[in-house]
């Protein structure tokens, strides 16, 4: 959730928000839009791949670190972290999802995970 104070007066779609109210944002929520991603639901890394890279059609469209000058410093770390995890991950280990098919997603949280306890079973892989 992104926290900001408005400056000033202000109505949107119909809503008076005062100056000096504290406005609240859920960055996930553009993530689910029909409108900027197809089918938001489903498990699809390619929609940020080219040709397609629907996140970069607008700004702000996909911001999970936040942006501009608030935009989180910890980002480019994050990013390394998970590529270093999973690359270890799938060079040493054979991974299954034991249920066979992708969990669905709770949206209703602060950060989004399955609806339910999702069991994975792994195999060590010979070193070769």
């Amino acid at each position: 959730v992104v926290m900001r104070r408005a400056v000033k007066d202000l109505e949107y779609k119909g809503y008076h928000i005062p100056k000096g109210s504290l406005v609240s944002i859920w960055p996930g929520a553009s993530h689910l839009l029909k409108e900027y991603f197809s089918e938001p639901l489903k498990f699809d890394p390619s929609r940020y791949d080219e040709p397609r890279a629907e996140h970069k059609v607008t700004s702000y469209r996909y911001f999970p670190f936040g942006g501009g000058s608030h935009v989180c410093t910890g980002e480019q770390f994050a990013f390394v972290q998970v590529k270093s995890i999973v690359s270890y991950l799938v060079r040493n280990y054979q991974l299954e999802l034991t249920a066979g098919s992708m969990p669905k997603q709770d949206f209703t949280t602060m950060i989004p995970g399955p609806c339910h306890p999702v069991t994975v079973r792994y195999k060590k892989l010979d070193s070769a």
